[in-house]
């Protein structure tokens, strides 16, 4: 049973749970199973079936992960579009303040109007 498993599933381990699986669901059903013609051939066909059941579950397994990654990507990209319309409209409203300021005026450039510390006064902190 193993060996017809791993042949078409091309993993030992996995045909060998599955021949487990084979085996006690022929266990449990034995009462009914050993009166057939053929035992060996229901207990095949139950192999085979498990084999199916077991790749249709990979099958779906992929297809959650699949899924799980696009929405991840989806959101990652909701993001970036979060950020860059944010940075963009921090560019928009700093060239809109630099818009408004009057002719030959710098944004922030040089030191504020009025006395500096240490600008020569006797004052301790050098404000007058």
């Amino acid at each position: 049973m193993v060996g017809l498993l791993q042949g078409l599933l091309r993993s030992r381990l996995v045909a060998e749970e599955l021949a487990q699986e084979t085996f006690l669901v022929a266990y449990r059903h034995w009462g009914r199973v050993s009166t057939l013609d053929n035992p060996r051939a229901w207990v095949r066909k139950v192999a085979l079936n498990q084999r199916g059941s077991f790749l249709r579950a990979c099958l779906r397994q992929q297809a959650r992960e699949q899924r799980s990654v696009v929405r991840e990507e989806a959101d990652m990209n909701a993001d970036d579009r979060l950020r860059a319309a944010a940075d963009s409209t921090l560019e928009e409203r700093l060239r809109a303040a630099d818009d408004d300021r009057p002719q030959g005026q710098a944004a922030a450039a040089g030191p504020p109007p009025g006395p500096q510390p240490g600008g020569g006064s006797s004052h301790r902190n050098g404000w007058p």
